[in-house]
Protein backbone atom coordinates (compact mmCIF):
# COMPACT_ATOMS: atom_id res chain seq x y z
CA UNK A 1 0.00 0.00 0.00
CA UNK A 2 1.29 3.39 -0.83
CA UNK A 3 1.73 5.80 2.01
CA UNK A 4 2.80 8.70 0.66
CA UNK A 5 0.41 9.50 -2.05
CA UNK A 6 1.24 12.79 -3.56
CA UNK A 7 3.78 15.94 -3.65
CA UNK A 8 3.18 19.49 -4.61
CA UNK A 9 7.02 21.33 -4.14
CA UNK A 10 6.03 25.17 -4.18
CA UNK A 11 9.69 26.05 -3.57
CA UNK A 12 12.73 23.86 -3.07
CA UNK A 13 16.51 23.87 -4.03
CA UNK A 14 15.42 24.69 -7.64
CA UNK A 15 12.30 23.14 -7.71
CA UNK A 16 9.45 25.22 -8.41
CA UNK A 17 5.66 24.82 -8.95
CA UNK A 18 6.12 21.05 -9.67
CA UNK A 19 3.27 18.57 -9.17
CA UNK A 20 3.53 14.79 -9.10
CA UNK A 21 0.60 12.61 -7.78
CA UNK A 22 -0.07 8.80 -8.17
CA UNK A 23 2.58 7.45 -6.23
CA UNK A 24 3.14 3.52 -6.14
CA UNK A 25 4.91 1.23 -3.69
CA UNK A 26 7.87 1.57 -6.24
CA UNK A 27 8.54 5.33 -7.55
CA UNK A 28 11.39 5.59 -10.43
CA UNK A 29 12.64 9.90 -11.30
CA UNK A 30 14.06 9.29 -14.72
CA UNK A 31 15.25 12.46 -16.68
CA UNK A 32 18.35 14.72 -17.74
CA UNK A 33 21.30 15.96 -15.30
CA UNK A 34 20.82 18.37 -13.19
CA UNK A 35 16.87 18.66 -14.14
CA UNK A 36 16.18 18.02 -10.04
CA UNK A 37 15.70 13.99 -9.35
CA UNK A 38 18.01 14.06 -6.19
CA UNK A 39 15.92 16.86 -5.02
CA UNK A 40 12.57 15.24 -5.19
CA UNK A 41 14.22 12.39 -3.17
CA UNK A 42 15.22 15.37 -0.52
CA UNK A 43 12.24 16.81 -0.45
CA UNK A 44 10.28 13.17 0.59
CA UNK A 45 13.51 13.35 3.43
CA UNK A 46 12.56 16.69 3.90
CA UNK A 47 8.65 15.89 4.63
CA UNK A 48 9.69 12.73 7.11
CA UNK A 49 12.51 14.66 9.50
CA UNK A 50 11.72 18.18 9.38
CA UNK A 51 10.38 18.35 13.24
CA UNK A 52 14.01 17.23 14.14
CA UNK A 53 17.19 19.42 14.09
CA UNK A 54 19.06 16.59 13.33
CA UNK A 55 16.98 15.79 9.89
CA UNK A 56 17.82 19.47 8.67
CA UNK A 57 21.17 18.72 9.72
CA UNK A 58 21.66 15.28 7.49
CA UNK A 59 19.29 17.09 4.95
CA UNK A 60 21.47 20.04 4.46
CA UNK A 61 24.94 17.27 4.35
CA UNK A 62 24.05 15.06 2.32
CA UNK A 63 25.33 16.09 -1.04
CA UNK A 64 28.68 16.96 0.01
CA UNK A 65 28.86 13.40 1.70
CA UNK A 66 28.03 12.92 -1.81
CA UNK A 67 30.45 14.60 -3.15
CA UNK A 68 33.36 13.80 -0.86
CA UNK A 69 32.65 11.68 1.96
CA UNK A 70 36.07 11.82 3.22
CA UNK A 71 36.38 15.40 3.83
CA UNK A 72 33.90 17.61 5.09
CA UNK A 73 35.37 21.03 3.53
CA UNK A 74 32.22 23.16 4.12
CA UNK A 75 30.94 24.30 7.29
CA UNK A 76 27.73 23.57 8.94
CA UNK A 77 26.67 27.18 8.44
CA UNK A 78 27.37 27.35 4.99
CA UNK A 79 25.72 23.98 4.52
CA UNK A 80 22.33 25.32 6.24
CA UNK A 81 22.22 28.74 3.88
CA UNK A 82 22.97 26.74 0.81
CA UNK A 83 19.94 25.05 1.45
CA UNK A 84 17.60 27.60 1.98
CA UNK A 85 19.80 30.30 -0.68
CA UNK A 86 18.93 28.07 -3.45
CA UNK A 87 15.47 29.14 -2.83
CA UNK A 88 14.13 32.54 -3.18
CA UNK A 89 11.08 32.18 -1.24
CA UNK A 90 10.71 29.89 1.60
CA UNK A 91 11.05 26.42 1.46
CA UNK A 92 7.31 25.10 0.76
CA UNK A 93 5.77 21.95 0.23
CA UNK A 94 2.50 20.38 0.51
CA UNK A 95 2.03 16.41 0.23
CA UNK A 96 -0.44 13.66 0.65
CA UNK A 97 0.08 10.77 3.33
CA UNK A 98 -2.54 8.24 3.54
CA UNK A 99 -5.13 10.44 1.67
CA UNK A 100 -4.41 13.28 4.08
CA UNK A 101 -3.00 16.45 3.26
CA UNK A 102 -0.79 18.34 4.98
CA UNK A 103 2.10 21.14 4.58
CA UNK A 104 5.29 22.47 5.60
CA UNK A 105 6.96 26.40 5.22
CA UNK A 106 10.49 26.84 6.23
CA UNK A 107 12.27 29.77 6.46
CA UNK A 108 15.78 30.97 7.71
CA UNK A 109 16.93 33.41 9.59
CA UNK A 110 20.55 34.29 11.37
CA UNK A 111 21.66 36.58 13.52
CA UNK A 112 25.59 36.94 15.08
CA UNK A 113 26.71 37.40 18.43
CA UNK A 114 30.23 37.33 20.10
CA UNK A 115 31.40 34.89 22.24
CA UNK A 116 33.87 36.11 24.79
CA UNK A 117 36.24 33.99 26.33
CA UNK A 118 38.41 35.27 29.75
CA UNK A 119 40.54 34.05 32.26
CA UNK A 120 42.59 35.47 34.94
CA UNK A 121 46.42 35.34 35.80
CA UNK A 122 48.08 34.35 39.14
CA UNK A 123 47.17 37.55 40.74
CA UNK A 124 43.83 37.57 39.84
CA UNK A 125 43.82 40.22 37.66
CA UNK A 126 41.87 39.44 33.93
CA UNK A 127 43.62 38.43 31.31
CA UNK A 128 42.64 39.40 27.58
CA UNK A 129 39.33 37.92 25.81
CA UNK A 130 39.19 36.28 23.08
CA UNK A 131 36.74 37.21 21.04
CA UNK A 132 34.88 34.79 18.69
CA UNK A 133 31.71 35.98 16.22
CA UNK A 134 28.98 33.03 16.31
CA UNK A 135 26.19 33.08 13.89
CA UNK A 136 23.00 31.49 15.25
CA UNK A 137 20.63 30.04 12.19
CA UNK A 138 17.00 29.58 13.17
CA UNK A 139 15.01 27.49 10.88
CA UNK A 140 11.12 28.18 11.62
CA UNK A 141 8.67 26.05 10.58
CA UNK A 142 4.74 26.09 10.18
CA UNK A 143 2.81 22.93 9.68
CA UNK A 144 -0.24 25.22 8.08
CA UNK A 145 -0.40 27.26 4.97
CA UNK A 146 -1.86 30.37 6.43
CA UNK A 147 1.26 29.97 9.17
CA UNK A 148 -1.04 29.99 11.99
CA UNK A 149 -0.41 27.56 15.24
CA UNK A 150 2.99 26.96 17.06
CA UNK A 151 6.29 26.87 14.44
CA UNK A 152 8.59 24.54 15.31
CA UNK A 153 11.77 25.97 15.79
CA UNK A 154 15.48 24.62 15.05
CA UNK A 155 18.62 26.82 16.97
CA UNK A 156 21.74 25.97 14.80
CA UNK A 157 24.53 28.29 16.97
CA UNK A 158 27.84 27.30 14.93
CA UNK A 159 30.64 27.79 16.90
CA UNK A 160 34.21 26.15 17.38
CA UNK A 161 33.63 25.10 20.78
CA UNK A 162 32.90 21.24 21.37
CA UNK A 163 29.54 20.87 22.70
CA UNK A 164 27.41 18.45 23.51
CA UNK A 165 23.69 18.86 22.87
CA UNK A 166 20.72 16.97 24.65
CA UNK A 167 17.75 16.90 21.63
CA UNK A 168 14.53 15.60 22.67
CA UNK A 169 13.52 12.69 20.02
CA UNK A 170 10.80 13.48 18.19
CA UNK A 171 8.73 11.42 15.80
CA UNK A 172 8.46 11.97 12.54
CA UNK A 173 5.68 11.42 10.16
CA UNK A 174 7.23 8.46 9.01
CA UNK A 175 10.77 6.78 9.10
CA UNK A 176 13.02 7.66 6.20
CA UNK A 177 16.35 6.62 5.14
CA UNK A 178 18.36 7.87 2.25
CA UNK A 179 21.05 6.27 0.10
CA UNK A 180 23.28 7.73 -2.07
CA UNK A 181 24.74 6.84 -5.16
CA UNK A 182 27.94 6.06 -3.31
CA UNK A 183 27.24 4.61 -0.22
CA UNK A 184 28.13 1.05 -0.63
CA UNK A 185 31.96 1.97 -1.40
CA UNK A 186 32.24 4.64 1.52
CA UNK A 187 30.14 4.69 4.36
CA UNK A 188 31.82 1.69 6.35
CA UNK A 189 29.09 -0.59 6.92
CA UNK A 190 27.87 -0.35 10.68
CA UNK A 191 28.63 -3.74 12.72
CA UNK A 192 26.13 -2.66 15.54
CA UNK A 193 23.17 -2.57 12.49
CA UNK A 194 24.32 -6.10 11.45
CA UNK A 195 24.35 -7.26 15.04
CA UNK A 196 21.10 -6.03 15.77
CA UNK A 197 19.33 -7.29 12.27
CA UNK A 198 20.96 -10.85 13.42
CA UNK A 199 19.46 -10.57 16.90
CA UNK A 200 16.33 -9.61 15.38
CA UNK A 201 16.39 -13.06 13.29
CA UNK A 202 16.86 -11.38 9.99
CA UNK A 203 20.31 -13.27 8.86
CA UNK A 204 18.46 -15.41 6.50
CA UNK A 205 17.22 -12.47 4.46
CA UNK A 206 20.91 -10.26 4.84
CA UNK A 207 22.41 -13.94 3.66
CA UNK A 208 19.71 -14.17 0.40
CA UNK A 209 20.48 -10.37 -0.40
CA UNK A 210 24.12 -11.28 -0.94
CA UNK A 211 23.38 -14.67 -2.83
CA UNK A 212 21.76 -12.72 -5.64
CA UNK A 213 25.58 -11.89 -6.65
CA UNK A 214 27.22 -14.46 -5.73
CA UNK A 215 25.29 -17.87 -4.76
CA UNK A 216 29.02 -19.28 -3.27
CA UNK A 217 28.10 -16.75 -0.02
CA UNK A 218 26.34 -18.59 2.79
CA UNK A 219 26.89 -17.02 5.92
CA UNK A 220 27.46 -13.28 7.81
CA UNK A 221 29.91 -13.08 10.87
CA UNK A 222 30.82 -10.40 13.28
CA UNK A 223 34.58 -10.27 14.05
CA UNK A 224 37.51 -8.48 15.74
CA UNK A 225 39.91 -6.99 13.67
CA UNK A 226 43.48 -7.90 14.59
CA UNK A 227 44.57 -4.35 14.58
CA UNK A 228 45.40 -4.17 18.38
CA UNK A 229 45.35 -0.25 18.26
CA UNK A 230 41.62 -0.53 17.01
CA UNK A 231 39.81 -3.40 17.86
CA UNK A 232 36.50 -3.22 16.50
CA UNK A 233 33.94 -5.82 15.09
CA UNK A 234 34.02 -5.88 11.48
CA UNK A 235 31.53 -7.89 9.01
CA UNK A 236 32.72 -10.83 7.20
CA UNK A 237 30.93 -13.03 4.74
CA UNK A 238 31.58 -17.05 4.67
CA UNK A 239 32.35 -17.91 1.60
CA UNK A 240 32.22 -21.79 0.23
CA UNK A 241 35.38 -21.17 -1.77
CA UNK A 242 37.35 -18.21 -0.16
CA UNK A 243 36.27 -19.03 3.19
CA UNK A 244 35.56 -15.77 5.78
CA UNK A 245 36.35 -12.48 4.22
CA UNK A 246 35.68 -9.07 5.07
CA UNK A 247 33.12 -7.27 3.27
CA UNK A 248 35.26 -4.80 1.82
CA UNK A 249 37.13 -7.36 -0.49
CA UNK A 250 33.80 -8.13 -2.55
CA UNK A 251 32.33 -6.15 -5.36
CA UNK A 252 30.23 -3.27 -5.33
CA UNK A 253 27.45 -5.57 -6.05
CA UNK A 254 27.14 -7.78 -3.14
CA UNK A 255 27.89 -4.65 -0.90
CA UNK A 256 25.22 -2.67 -2.81
CA UNK A 257 22.71 -5.38 -1.91
CA UNK A 258 23.94 -5.51 1.99
CA UNK A 259 23.27 -1.79 2.17
CA UNK A 260 19.92 -1.91 0.88
CA UNK A 261 18.83 -5.11 2.59
CA UNK A 262 19.60 -3.43 5.73
CA UNK A 263 18.46 -0.43 5.74
CA UNK A 264 14.89 -1.71 4.15
CA UNK A 265 15.07 -4.52 7.26
CA UNK A 266 16.08 -1.52 9.37
CA UNK A 267 12.96 0.58 8.01
CA UNK A 268 10.12 -1.53 7.54
CA UNK A 269 7.16 0.00 7.52
CA UNK A 270 8.91 3.19 5.98
CA UNK A 271 10.26 5.41 3.01
CA UNK A 272 13.43 3.92 1.56
CA UNK A 273 15.59 6.75 -0.76
CA UNK A 274 17.77 5.51 -2.89
CA UNK A 275 20.25 7.88 -5.42
CA UNK A 276 21.03 6.59 -8.81
CA UNK A 277 19.82 2.81 -8.19
CA UNK A 278 22.04 1.13 -10.97
CA UNK A 279 25.01 2.84 -9.66
CA UNK A 280 27.00 -0.73 -8.62
CA UNK A 281 24.84 -2.93 -10.28
CA UNK A 282 26.05 -5.38 -13.71
CA UNK A 283 23.85 -5.10 -16.41
CA UNK A 284 23.37 -8.68 -16.62
CA UNK A 285 22.16 -8.71 -12.82
CA UNK A 286 19.63 -5.70 -13.27
CA UNK A 287 16.55 -7.80 -13.52
CA UNK A 288 17.67 -10.45 -11.09
CA UNK A 289 18.58 -7.52 -8.33
CA UNK A 290 15.34 -5.58 -9.20
CA UNK A 291 13.07 -8.77 -8.31
CA UNK A 292 14.40 -9.02 -5.25
CA UNK A 293 14.45 -5.32 -4.17
CA UNK A 294 10.61 -5.40 -5.16
CA UNK A 295 10.07 -8.29 -2.74
CA UNK A 296 12.00 -7.32 -0.62
CA UNK A 297 10.13 -4.03 -0.08
CA UNK A 298 7.08 -5.61 -0.58
CA UNK A 299 7.85 -8.14 2.38
CA UNK A 300 8.52 -4.95 5.22
CA UNK A 301 6.15 -3.01 3.75
CA UNK A 302 8.34 -0.36 2.60
CA UNK A 303 7.68 2.34 0.27
CA UNK A 304 10.52 2.81 -2.46
CA UNK A 305 11.77 6.65 -4.62
CA UNK A 306 14.76 6.21 -6.71
CA UNK A 307 16.71 8.03 -9.31
CA UNK A 308 18.07 6.60 -12.52
CA UNK A 309 20.14 7.53 -15.81
CA UNK A 310 19.98 4.06 -16.86
CA UNK A 311 17.47 2.57 -19.42
CA UNK A 312 18.56 -1.23 -18.50
CA UNK A 313 17.39 -0.30 -14.85
CA UNK A 314 14.19 1.20 -16.07
CA UNK A 315 13.16 -1.96 -17.77
CA UNK A 316 14.91 -4.09 -14.97
CA UNK A 317 12.30 -2.22 -12.50
CA UNK A 318 9.04 -2.88 -15.19
CA UNK A 319 10.10 -7.01 -15.59
CA UNK A 320 10.12 -6.89 -11.89
CA UNK A 321 6.19 -5.34 -11.83
CA UNK A 322 5.23 -6.48 -14.96
CA UNK A 323 2.40 -8.65 -13.06
CA UNK A 324 1.57 -6.17 -11.06
CA UNK A 325 2.17 -2.65 -12.74
CA UNK A 326 -0.14 -0.55 -10.71
CA UNK A 327 3.03 -1.05 -8.33
CA UNK A 328 4.91 1.04 -10.58
CA UNK A 329 5.19 5.02 -11.24
CA UNK A 330 7.52 6.46 -13.25
CA UNK A 331 8.22 10.17 -13.83
CA UNK A 332 10.12 11.85 -16.50
CA UNK A 333 11.78 15.35 -15.47
CA UNK A 334 12.89 17.76 -17.80
CA UNK A 335 13.54 21.42 -17.92
CA UNK A 336 11.94 23.56 -20.62
CA UNK A 337 11.83 27.75 -20.19
CA UNK A 338 14.20 27.06 -17.10
CA UNK A 339 11.70 25.51 -15.04
CA UNK A 340 11.28 21.43 -14.39
CA UNK A 341 8.74 19.64 -16.52
CA UNK A 342 7.45 16.51 -14.79
CA UNK A 343 5.86 13.85 -17.37
CA UNK A 344 4.13 10.87 -15.39
CA UNK A 345 4.14 7.03 -16.37
CA UNK A 346 1.85 4.55 -14.92
CA UNK A 347 3.10 1.06 -14.50
CA UNK A 348 0.96 -0.12 -17.25
CA UNK A 349 1.49 2.75 -19.79
CA UNK A 350 5.38 2.04 -19.50
CA UNK A 351 4.28 -1.47 -20.20
CA UNK A 352 2.75 -0.91 -23.57
CA UNK A 353 5.51 2.32 -24.52
CA UNK A 354 8.26 -0.25 -23.65
CA UNK A 355 6.95 -3.64 -24.87
CA UNK A 356 5.09 -3.03 -27.57
CA UNK A 357 6.17 0.66 -28.89
CA UNK A 358 9.84 0.49 -27.92
CA UNK A 359 10.26 4.27 -26.99
CA UNK A 360 12.89 5.52 -24.43
CA UNK A 361 11.13 7.56 -22.26
CA UNK A 362 14.29 8.35 -20.27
Amino acid sequence: MSKLNAMHIHSFRGLTDVSLNNFSAINLFVGENNAGKTSLLEAVYLIANYSTKQGFLKLARMREQHFNPLIRATSTEELISWLFSETVKPIEIGYEWHKKEHYISCSLSEEEFILVQSGYDDEMEILDADEQIVKNQIITIYEDENKHGQPIEHHLVNTSDKQFETIKKQENLFDCHFISAIDHRSAPLSPYLIDDLVKDGERPLLIEALRQFDSKINGIELLMSKDRNRRRPVPYIQHETLGLVPVSMFGDGVRKALVIASQVIRFKGGVILIDEIETGIHTKLIPVFFSWLTEICKEHNVQLFATTHSLEALDGMLKANAENTEHLSVYRMGMANDKSQIKYFSGENLKVLRYELGQDVR
